[in-house]
């Protein structure tokens, strides 16, 4: 009769022993905050008008744009998804040229 052997498990790995950090000599300088970047030349801050409008913009185009990858997406020809595709390209441009005009500075 032969008698199986058991798996002979290999020995555990090397414990390493932590040593503690020596105590730094000199203090680490703090450095102070930067300070902040100047603004942009030519910016002007958005009056709350136009925030709302290019805040309903973005919203009516993210949409719209969002319609159209759900039609895209339906479809299985290639030229209906192409199609789909550059409409959605030139959606993405005019929401970016509708939000330029309502925040142009006259």
């Amino acid at each position: 009769m032969i008698m199986a052997t058991t798996a002979k498990k290999p020995p555990p790995p090397p414990v390493e022993e932590v040593k503690e950090a020596a105590p730094v000599a000199e203090p680490v300088a703090i450095t102070p905050e930067p300070e902040p970047a100047p603004l942009i030349k030519g910016y002007t801050a958005l009056s709350d008008d136009q925030v709302r409008r290019v805040n309903t913009i973005k919203e009516q185009f993210d949409d719209t744009i969002k319609y159209l990858e759900t039609l895209r997406d339906s479809y299985h020809a290639a030229e209906t998804q192409r199609a789909l595709s550059v409409a959605i390209t030139h959606a993405e441009t005019a929401s970016m040229w509708a939000v330029q005009a309502v925040t142009k500075v006259v």
